[in-house]
C-alpha cells in the first residue's frame, strides 16, 4: 500500500482510445463531472480525473497531460471495474 501511495511513476504512457472511455465513464459514473466529451484528452477530463487521484489518496502517481501510470491504472481499474 505504502508503494501505492507514495510511489513515483516509473513509467507512463498515453491511454488508448478503450482506456479513455473507461476513465470517462468511471468519472462521470462517480460524480467527478457531469458529462466528458469523446475524442482527445481535455481540461474537463484532466480536472476530473485530478480530482479523483486526490481522492484516491494517488496525487504522488498523477501525471499531467493526459499520461497514465499504469500502477495507478491498474490500481483503479480493480477498485472500479467496468
Amino acid at each position: 500500500m505504502h508503494d501505492l501511495l507514495f510511489g513515483r511513476p516509473e513509467t507512463t504512457r498515453r491511454p488508448d482510445e478503450a482506456e479513455l472511455r473507461w476513465l470517462r465513464g468511471l468519472l462521470v459514473r462517480q460524480g467527478y463531472a457531469p458529462a466528458l466529451p469523446p475524442g482527445e484528452w481535455d481540461e474537463a477530463t484532466e480536472a476530473a480525473a485530478w480530482a479523483l487521484y486526490g481522492t484516491e489518496n494517488l496525487e504522488e502517481r498523477w501525471v499531467p497531460g493526459g499520461q497514465f501510470d499504469p500502477v495507478a491504472v491498474a490500481y483503479l481499474r480493480e477498485r472500479y471495474p467496468d
